[in-house]
């Protein structure tokens, strides 16, 4: 489930729906009293970023199993509102330097989602997996590499009420060219950041870009 804060104003803002912060903890709750597990996702933006530590009281005190910390896809509204939404670097970096100190201070798992971009205090290198050990099912069938490539037509793939998982696994082209180009660009392995970006997030790339193998500059520091 999704969250952007504890804040019915800044919640129901992000997403335009009245209660909708109400009707998502409703939900919450009503899954943990039936003991399925349930994980937040905090998508960062300029909005909410002062927003993580009340997400994380409230999650500890309903019994959240984990709270991850994600980036924000570029996709329908948001992408027409990105220059209001997206956090620059440096508010990327004061969060999580923040998110570090403070996360112990609650009874709640929580963790940064490997989709975030440059990420200075992960130890584990980051490896995109999509559609080389990931594929992702919409509701109405139809496939993708995973949940970021929404909005990406170009790689939509076959839909599972006509094609087996198998079928579209294998002879699904938009999956083929990522395979092709699962290792990251010469340009990366020249960039004193690549044990803390690692390429990162192929969607993003594209999104930010239009291609996968360019540089997604948001990702790292400005001064390489």
């Amino acid at each position: 489930m999704t969250i952007f804060s504890a804040s019915p104003c800044v919640h129901d803002g992000l997403t335009r729906v009245k209660g909708s912060l109400a009707k998502m903890i409703n939900s919450t709750r009503h899954y943990i009293k039936y003991g399925i597990k349930v994980q937040w996702s905090f998508i960062l933006t300029k909005t909410n970023i002062n927003e993580i530590d009340s997400v994380l009281k409230l999650a500890s005190n309903i019994n959240v199993s984990k709270v991850s910390i994600s980036r924000l896809v570029p996709s329908g509204r948001a992408l027409e509102n990105w220059s209001n939404l997206e956090v620059t670097l440096n508010q990327l970096i004061d969060f999580l330097m923040h998110w570090n100190k403070i996360k112990s201070f609650y009874s709640i798992n929580t963790v940064i989602a490997r989709t975030l971009s440059y990420n200075p205090i992960e130890t584990k290198k980051f490896f995109c997996s999509a559609g080389i050990y990931r594929i992702f099912v919409q509701a109405n069938g139809n496939t993708l590499p995973c949940p970021a490539f929404k909005g990406l037509i170009e790689y939509l793939g076959k839909s599972v009420k006509s094609n087996t998982l198998k079928e579209i696994w294998h002879n699904s082209n938009s999956f083929h060219k990522l395979r092709l180009n699962m290792h990251n660009p010469i340009f990366c392995f020249n960039c004193v950041y690549i044990n803390k970006c690692n390429g990162r997030c192929k969607a993003q790339q594209i999104k930010k870009t239009g291609f996968f193998r360019r540089r997604d500059r948001s990702n790292v520091p400005k001064n390489y």
